[in-house]
């Protein structure tokens, strides 16, 4: 069985490098509401650490992308197979899938008014 890990992306910190990209475009991409920072491509909002996580086997991430961020906004741990089945029923609870899909609509609505 595959080891797995946990991202941890703090976007607050996040200062737009864009090296995670470069390293690891599985799992980085351009924010699509701010053009300056990266988002952590299907990263899950937590609302108690204010940062976005996801849960990923061994061989789908690059762990540069952690090493190269020039103000560790990312971190990446190893997590047990019970911690990562824990995460996953976390991810899908009916209050963590509203507070993303509430975070997602104000985000949209943010950038619908700057332009």
């Amino acid at each position: 069985m595959p080891k797995k890990f946990k991202i941890v992306f703090d976007k607050e910190a996040c200062i737009g490098a864009f090296f995670c990209i470069s390293t690891d475009p599985k799992n980085w991409v351009n924010a699509p509401y701010d053009n300056r920072k990266v988002d952590l491509r299907n990263g899950i909002f937590n609302p108690e650490t204010k940062k976005f996580e996801k849960v990923v086997n061994e061989d789908e991430f690059m762990e540069e992308a952690e090493k190269t961020c020039p103000v560790f906004a990312i971190k990446i741990v190893e997590i047990s197979e019970a911690d990562a089945e824990k995460w996953k029923e976390w991810a899908q609870s009916e209050e963590i899938v509203k507070a993303n899909r509430d975070l997602h609509l104000t985000a949209a609505k943010k950038s619908a008014e700057q332009q």
